[in-house]
């Protein structure tokens, strides 16, 4: 009976820090796919303004359109990864923190350039092009930012 009580004990005391722990992972792979959507949108728009070599309105709203629902994503999954993690963890991963902040400010400030861009009466492609590409290459990196905080932090 003794040692039923210890393992017991011992499950208790070991669960709970094995689903924080596993939720820290799911805030992570959450994160992490937004960005990859944001990425498929920002790409495909990308290969359609090469492919096509001019602007079609209505298939570049829609891209955009599903790129800042992305986006809006991107910011809700990267609050509740920050409010996961301990004060610990926090001083652990500071430097990752702030990039992560960088990357997600400046595509926000991408996006804003690119749908400021396709308001106007003639929207130039190449720079669509390049906010496209821009929203893109920073979502990358901070995905590789995430990568960098998951392996600091040992979670798998």
């Amino acid at each position: 009976m003794k040692h039923l009580k210890k393992h017991i004990i011992i499950i208790f005391l070991i669960f709970p820090v094995f689903l924080l722990a596993q939720s820290l992972k799911n805030y992570f792979d959450e994160f992490d796919n937004h960005c990859r959507n944001v990425r498929g949108y920002a790409g495909a728009l990308k290969a359609e303004i090469e492919r096509e070599n001019a602007i079609i309105p209505d298939v570049a709203k829609k891209y955009v359109e599903k790129v800042g629902k992305c986006l809006a994503d991107v910011r809700e999954s990267y609050a509740k990864l920050k409010k996961s993690l301990n004060q610990k963890q926090l001083e652990m991963v500071g430097g990752n923190i702030k990039y992560l902040d960088e990357y997600c400010k400046r595509a926000d400030l991408h996006y804003r350039n690119l749908t400021d861009e396709l308001k106007k009466p003639d929207p130039k492609p190449e720079r669509v092009r390049e906010f496209a590409i821009a929203i893109y290459n920073e979502l990358r990196k901070a995905s590789q930012e995430v990568k960098l905080m998951k392996e600091r932090l040992g979670v798998k």
